[in-house]
């Protein structure tokens, strides 16, 4: 075997090494002599391909991201699925042994060590790529190019491991509210006008909270009577709403947690323009959406 080729194969099983060793221990807890045992090589050879363990580090990131976005090009490159589908493969993907979210969770509490920083940074701005990608796919019906738009990326990046980890209220919930979350930014989307941010206070009409601002779409027009800005479960839990229960008591005749309740409610409020339940329900008759 060529003596290139030998040096090729031994840096790649380093890497692969390393790369499970800090997933599953962290940066910190992983030693370089941990890595060398596990590769069947000696510490010297460790460090003359990759100069010491920070190096190594970054380099394993560097592969977890290229595999992982390499795997979801490839579940999308036959079909093109909708923002709900792109995001449900995503987290199952995420749950699936990823390595990236095993990064992600061990980096967690070395938030300030600028050799997990940097690396996890720049991961982070890969996720947040390929997502606004998906987002531009998301074309307003009288739009002549994509809307691009990295803050609702970085919201998805960011949203996508609290769903991977989620059990509460079993699997038909939880898809139930990844998609009615993909609605909401696809809407967020469509609403976008390019001229002004979406998620800047201020920006456009009413809020939600933590300052993510935006003009509602309307829920029906002049000469328009469908309410299909709602989502099914929207409307569900719109009408449990109207029998005057608590948001614990929806939960259990949907089938839900009560923040699934809560996230729903922001969703209503925020599109019938209003505060309290006793207004959303003044509104919702008078749009005879109720």
């Amino acid at each position: 075997m060529p003596q290139d080729t030998s040096e090729r194969k031994a840096k790649q099983q380093i890497l692969v090494v390393a790369l499970d060793l800090f997933a599953r221990r962290g940066f910190e807890a992983t030693s370089v002599n941990d890595i060398a045992r596990g590769a069947d090589t000696g510490p010297r050879t460790l460090y003359r391909h990759f100069r010491g363990k920070s190096r190594l580090y970054a380099e394993a990131v560097q592969l977890a991201g290229d595999r992982f976005l390499q795997a979801m090009r490839r579940r999308f490159e036959l079909r093109r699925p909708t923002l709900a589908e792109s995001l449900a493969e995503w987290v199952g993907a995420l749950e699936n042994g990823s390595g990236v979210s095993a990064l992600v969770c061990t980096a967690s509490g070395r938030a300030r060590d600028p050799a997990v920083v940097g690396p996890m940074e720049s991961l982070n701005g890969r996720l947040v790529d390929f997502w606004q990608q998906r987002l531009a796919m998301v074309r307003h019906p009288a739009a002549s190019r994509p809307v691009h738009c990295r803050e609702m990326a970085c919201l998805l990046v960011a949203a996508a491991p609290a769903f991977a980890s989620a059990s509460e209220g079993g699997p038909v919930v939880r898809s139930a509210l990844m998609a009615d979350f993909a609605a909401t930014l696809e809407r967020m989307v469509l609403d976008y006008d390019g001229d002004t941010d979406p998620l800047r206070p201020g920006a456009n009409g009413a809020g939600l909270e933590g300052g993510v601002v935006f003009a509602p779409k309307p829920l029906h027009g002049a000469n328009d009577d469908d309410p299909t800005a709602f989502s099914p479960r929207e409307l569900e839990v719109l009408l449990e709403v109207e029998r005057g229960v608590s948001n614990k008591q929806i939960g259990q005749a949907l089938g839900m947690t009560e923040h699934t309740v809560k996230f729903h409610l922001k969703n209503i409020f925020r599109k019938l323009a209003v505060g309290r339940r006793t207004e959303a329900l003044k509104v919702a008759r008078e749009l005879r959406v109720i």
